[in-house]
C-alpha cells in the first residue's frame, strides 16, 4: 500500500493565497473547480483589482491528462500510446460484453456493461489483482474476469491506454522521471483517496512535489434539524425558506443538498419553480431565469433540439416514414420554415392521419404539400425535404465514425434543422454540446471501425443519452446539488434534504461482479454496513460545517410508513417548520384558490343555424342527445381530436370492408331465395370473391398495412365470418333486398340530415326491414329514451316510407353472429323480441307508438341542435365524457353538469 498524505483543514483565505501564488489547485469534481474559480474572482475584486491571472484549477481527471498530455509533448512517453476517452472504452466494454452473453440474453444487457465498467474502474483504483482464482467466487465475478482479460487483451494489442491506468502509468513516468512535475499541488474535496491516486500523489512528492490534501476548515455551525409531515411539504417549506431568505438577501449563496436528487429533481424543480419563479408559470416563458440551479443534468437526447435531430437522422433511407415520426417533424419548431408555416404543417399533420396508416409514403407528404391551393400547402418543406431526399439517396452503406458524422451535418443541414425560429441561450449552448457530440462520435472511429448507417445513428444516439447536458446561466444564488457534488463547497447557508432514518446512512450496495469479500478486505466503498456508516458519518460533520447556518430536514411519512430522522443527526436540536422564517409570498395557484366565489354562469345559446341542411347524418342526433356542447363544438366549430394510426387495420376500416362485402354479396344473391338455392360449393365462391374484390379495394388505401400475408389471414377471417353470417340469414322468413346503401334525406326538428342506409328488406307482405351492419356490440336497449345513445336506427326509421316490420342491427361478429333489434311482431326475425316483449317498449301501447315516441326524440334534439343549445349537458358523468377529446374546453370536471340521472321514456328508463 502506498502511504497516504494526512489531509489538513485550511481557510479558505489560505487556500486563496496558495493559489495567488501560482499553486495547482487539483479538485474532486467539476463543480468544486468552477467554484473556486469563481470565489477566486470575487477575492480579487474585493481586494480593488481589476486584472488578475487566471488560477490554475482543474478537476483530477482533467489534472491527469493534462500531465500525460505535457510529456507526450516533451516526448518522454511512446508516441504510440494512446489514451481511450471514455466513451470508448465503454463501447469496447459493450462489445466484449454483449459477445460473451450472446447466448444468455439479459432483459437489460446495458447495466451489466455500466456495472462491469464500474468494477473495472474499482479494481484499479484499489489496486486490486485481476487472478482467475480470485475471480471465481460466482458466476458473476466469473464473467467479469473474462470481460476484463478480453478488454485488457484488445488494449494491448492496439497499444491503448484505459484511463483507469492513466495514474498508474503517470506514477511509473514519475518515478523514471520521465515527466515534467509541477513545484506544488492543493488537493481539494476528497473524502477519501483510494490507494491509486495515494500512489500518484506519494510518488509526485517522493519526486519533489509539494502536495498538501486539504478540505476547508469547518465554520462555527449554527445547525437544526426540522420534520416534515411528507415530502411535499418538505419541498414546499424549503422553497419559502429559500425565498424569505432571497428577500432579505439577495446576495447570499445557499446551499440545497439533496441524496436522492435524481428522484426528487422533478418535483423539487416545480415547487421551487412556482415559489422562486413563478413566472415560468406563465405560458410561453419557458427561459425565464431561475434563481436556483439544478446540479443534476439530464440526458442530451432529452433536450428537444438533440430529439428532433435525432429524428431527423432515423428517418428510413427508404420512401416510407412513420406516421408519427411525420408528425414530430411537422410540429418541430427547430426545422427551417416553421415559422411561416406553422399552421399549414399543423393541417398537413392533421391530414396525413385521415389515411389511416401507420406509415407514409414520402411522395404523398410531398404531394399534399405542393397542392399550393390547398391551406395544409407548404413550399419551404417541399424545398428543404426533396434537398435531404437527395442527399439521403447517396450515402454509403458502410463508413467510419468520422465521415458519419460529416453526413449527418449535412442531412440535418438539408431539412434546416435550427433554422426554424430564434433560438434561446440555452439552445445555442444545446447546439454546442451537440457539436462537442460529434467531435466525440467521430474519435470513435479509432475502435469501432467501419459502421453502418443504423449502426453509426445507434452509436451517436447512445452517446446522446449517455452525455449529461446541463446549460449554463448567470451564477444562482441557491445551488440544488447531490452529496458528491458538495464535496469541498462552502455557502452561507446549507439545507439538508431527506436525512431520515431509511436513506440515511444508506444501505451498502457492493458491485456485484467484484467479489464480496475481496470488496470488503480491501475497504471498498458501499461494501459493508459498517463502512455505510462511517462514510455517512464523515460526510454529515463535513457538512454541517460547510455553512453558518445549517438545517437538516426529513419527512415524517412516505406513503402509509412512519419514518424518523437519521441517528446521524438525533442530536440535532429540533424546531418546527413553522418557527423558520418563511416568505409570506402567496403562490400564484394559492392565490386564485384564495379569491375562489362561487358564481352562477348563464350559458347563453349559440346562433341559431343559418341553414337546414347539416354535414353527419345520424351523428347530429347522436352527438347532441350525448352532450349539447360536445354536437356545437364538433359539428359547427370542427373542433374534433386528430385522427390516431392503430397498427393494423383499425376498426373502422374493418368495419367498412365488412359492409363493402356483404353489399356486394345481396347485390348478387337479391333475396332469401336465391340464398337457399346455392349449394355449399357455389356460395363458397360467391363468398370467395366478393371478399377478395373488397380486400383488393382496401390493399390500395392501406399498401403499407396490407401486405400479402397478412391479406391472406384476413381473407380467410372474412370468408369464415361470412359462412356463418350467411348461415344465419338463411334462418329467417322470406325476404327479397329491396335496396341496398340507400341514400334518404331526413328532415327533424328544422334540419336535414343525409342518411346513407345499409339495407332495407321487404318481406312478402310488403313491410320493410331496416338494416344496419355493425362489427362491435351494441344494444337495442341505447335506441330508447329522451336522449338516446345509438340514434341511428331510429333517424334511419323516419326515413322509410311504408310499414316497418323491424329495426335491426346486424352484429357481424366473430362468433357473435347475431340480429340485434325489435319487431312488430313476435317471431318475424329469429332471436329479434316484439314491442310488447322489449323492456323499453313493452309499455307503449302498440308498434307505432314506439315508431312515433323516436320521431319525438329525435325532432326535440334536432330543434335544440338548430336553435343553438350548447350547454355542457353530459347524459351520463363520467362514463359519456370518456372518450371525449374536449373536456380542456368544457371544463366539465370543475362543473356538476350532467350528473342528474338520465331520463327515460314507457317508464322502462334507458335500460
Amino acid at each position: 500500500m502506498p502511504a497516504v498524505i494526512a489531509p489538513e483543514t485550511a481557510p479558505t483565505t489560505e487556500i486563496l493565497e496558495a493559489m495567488q501564488q501560482g499553486v495547482t489547485a487539483v479538485t474532486a469534481n467539476k463543480r468544486l473547480a468552477l467554484s473556486l474559480h469563481r470565489e477566486y474572482d470575487r477575492w480579487m475584486a474585493s481586494q480593488g483589482r481589476d486584472a488578475w491571472p487566471t488560477p490554475d484549477i482543474l478537476p483530477w481527471n482533467a489534472w491527469l491528462e493534462r500531465m500525460l498530455e505535457n510529456a507526450r509533448l516533451q516526448g518522454s512517453l511512446d508516441p504510440d500510446l494512446q489514451l481511450l476517452a471514455p466513451t470508448q472504452e465503454r463501447y469496447l466494454w459493450e462489445e466484449i460484453v454483449l459477445a460473451d452473453l450472446s447466448d444468455q440474453p439479459l432483459l437489460q444487457p446495458q447495466g451489466a456493461i455500466d456495472q462491469g465498467l464500474d468494477a473495472w474502474r474499482l479494481l484499479h483504483a484499489w489496486e486490486l489483482p485481476l487472478k482467475r482464482s480470485d475471480f471465481a467466487f460466482n458466476k458473476d465475478s466469473a464473467s467479469f474476469f473474462t470481460w476484463a482479460s478480453a478488454y485488457d487483451a484488445r488494449c494491448r494489442k492496439h497499444g491503448w491506454l484505459s484511463p483507469a491506468r492513466l495514474a498508474w502509468h503517470l506514477a511509473a513516468a514519475i518515478s523514471d522521471k520521465s515527466i515534467p512535475l509541477p513545484r506544488s499541488l492543493l488537493i481539494l474535496g476528497f473524502d477519501e483517496l483510494p490507494p491509486q491516486q495515494s500512489r500518484l500523489l506519494d510518488t509526485l512528492q517522493g519526486a519533489g512535489c509539494r502536495v498538501r490534501v486539504l478540505q476547508r476548515s469547518a465554520v462555527e455551525a449554527e445547525a437544526r434539524r426540522i420534520g416534515c409531515a411528507d415530502s411535499r411539504v418538505e419541498h414546499e417549506t424549503l422553497a419559502r425558506w429559500l425565498r424569505g431568505l432571497l428577500e432579505r438577501r439577495p446576495d447570499t449563496t445557499i446551499g440545497v443538498i439533496v441524496p436522492d436528487l435524481a428522484a426528487r429533481r422533478a418535483s423539487l424543480g416545480a415547487q421551487l419553480d412556482e415559489v422562486l419563479a413563478p413566472g415560468t408559470q406563465v405560458p410561453g416563458q419557458w427561459s425565464t431565469p431561475r434563481p436556483y440551479n439544478i446540479s443534476l443534468g439530464l440526458p442530451l437526447s432529452h433536450e428537444p433540439l438533440i430529439a428532433a435531430a435525432l429524428l431527423i437522422l432515423r428517418l428510413p433511407r427508404g420512401e416510407t416514414i412513420a406516421l408519427e415520426d411525420a408528425g414530430r417533424l411537422l410540429l418541430s419548431p427547430f426545422l427551417a420554415g416553421w415559422r411561416e408555416e406553422t399552421g399549414a404543417r399543423a393541417l398537413l399533420d392533421a391530414c396525413l392521419r385521415t389515411a389511416g396508416e401507420g406509415r407514409i409514403h414520402l411522395g404523398e407528404l410531398l404531394r399534399l404539400a405542393r397542392q399550393s391551393g390547398h391551406p395544409y400547402a407548404c413550399p419551404i418543406l417541399v424545398h428543404h425535404v426533396g434537398q435531404w431526399r437527395d442527399l439521403a439517396r447517396g450515402l454509403p452503406r458502410r463508413a467510419g465514425s468520422e465521415d458519419w458524422a460529416a453526413h449527418f451535418t449535412r442531412l440535418l443541414r438539408a431539412l434546416g434543422w435550427a433554422a426554424g425560429r430564434t433560438l434561446s441561450s440555452e439552445e445555442y449552448q444545446t447546439i454546442d454540446a451537440w457539436r462537442e457530440l460529434l467531435i466525440e462520435f467521430s474519435a470513435m472511429r479509432r475502435v469501432s471501425g467501419p459502421l453502418s448507417q443504423s449502426a453509426a445513428i445507434a452509436l451517436l444516439e447512445q452517446l446522446a443519452t449517455n452525455r449529461i447536458f446541463q446549460p449554463q446561466g448567470p451564477t444562482a444564488p441557491v445551488q440544488v446539488l447531490g452529496l458528491l457534488e458538495a464535496a469541498g463547497l462552502a455557502f452561507d447557508h446549507l439545507w439538508i434534504m431527506g436525512l431520515h432514518d431509511g436513506q440515511w446512512p444508506p444501505a451498502p450496495h457492493p458491485n456485484p461482479f467484484l467479489p464480496l469479500p475481496m470488496q470488503r478486505r480491501a475497504g471498498l466503498p458501499h461494501a459493508s454496513e459498517a463502512q455505510e456508516i462511517e462514510r455517512a458519518r464523515a460526510i454529515t460533520r463535513r457538512l454541517l460545517g460547510a455553512a453558518p447556518e445549517v438545517t437538516v430536514s426529513y419527512p415524517l411519512r412516505s406513503d402509509d410508513a412512519p419514518l424518523n430522522p437519521s441517528p446521524l443527526i438525533a442530536d440535532l436540536p429540533e424546531i418546527q417548520p413553522q418557527a423558520l422564517p418563511l416568505s409570506g409570498l402567496k403562490t400564484w395557484r394559492a392565490a386564485v384558490l384564495e379569491r375562489a366565489e362561487l358564481e352562477d354562469l348563464t350559458t347563453d345559446p349559440a346562433p341559431p343555424l343559418a341553414q337546414t341542411s347539416v354535414a353527419g347524418g345520424s351523428s347530429v342526433f347522436k352527438l347532441q342527445a350525448a352532450c349539447p356542447f360536445r354536437a356545437f363544438a364538433e359539428l359547427r366549430l370542427a373542433a374534433r381530436p386528430l385522427e390516431e394510426a392503430a397498427i393494423g387495420l383499425d376498426p373502422r376500416a374493418r368495419g367498412q370492408t365488412v359492409h363493402r362485402i356483404l353489399e356486394q354479396i345481396w347485390r348478387r344473391l337479391e333475396s332469401h331465395a336465391r340464398l337457399l338455392e346455392l349449394d355449399p360449393p357455389a356460395l363458397e365462391a360467391l363468398i370467395a370473391d366478393c371478399v377478395n374484390q373488397a380486400l383488393d379495394e382496401l390493399a390500395r388505401r392501406y399498401p403499407h398495412t396490407l401486405k400479402p400475408h397478412f391479406l391472406a389471414l384476413e381473407s380467410e377471417r372474412l370468408c369464415r365470418n361470412m359462412q356463418d353470417w350467411l348461415a344465419l340469414e338463411r334462418q329467417r322468413q322470406p325476404f327479397r333486398v329491396a335496396e341496398r346503401e340507400a341514400r334518404r334525406t331526413v328532415a327533424a326538428g328544422g334540419i336535414e340530415v343525409q342518411l346513407t342506409i345499409d339495407r332495407i328488406d321487404e318481406l312478402p307482405d310488403g313491410r320493410k326491414v331496416l338494416f344496419d351492419y355493425k362489427t362491435g356490440k351494441l344494444a337495442p336497449a341505447q335506441w330508447f329514451g329522451e336522449r338516446p345513445e345509438e340514434p341511428q336506427l331510429p333517424v334511419y326509421s323516419m326515413a322509410i316510407s311504408g310499414e316497418l316490420g323491424a329495426v335491426l342491427f346486424g352484429q357481424v361478429r366473430t362468433r357473435a353472429m347475431a340480429f340485434r333489434g325489435i319487431a312488430a311482431e313476435s317471431g318475424l326475425i329469429p332471436t329479434v323480441p316484439s314491442w310488447e316483449e322489449a323492456i323499453p317498449t313493452r309499455h307503449a301501447g302498440n308498434w307505432e307508438n314506439v315508431l312515433g315516441a323516436w320521431r319525438n326524440a329525435i325532432t326535440r334534439l334536432g330543434e335544440s341542435f338548430r336553435s343553438g343549445r350548447a350547454e355542457v349537458d353530459p347524459k351520463r358523468f363520467p362514463g359519456t365524457c370518456r372518450h371525449c377529446a374536449l373536456t380542456p374546453l368544457c371544463r366539465v370536471h370543475e362543473s356538476p353538469a350532467g350528473r342528474r340521472p338520465p331520463e327515460g321514456e314507457f317508464g322502462g328508463g334507458d335500460e
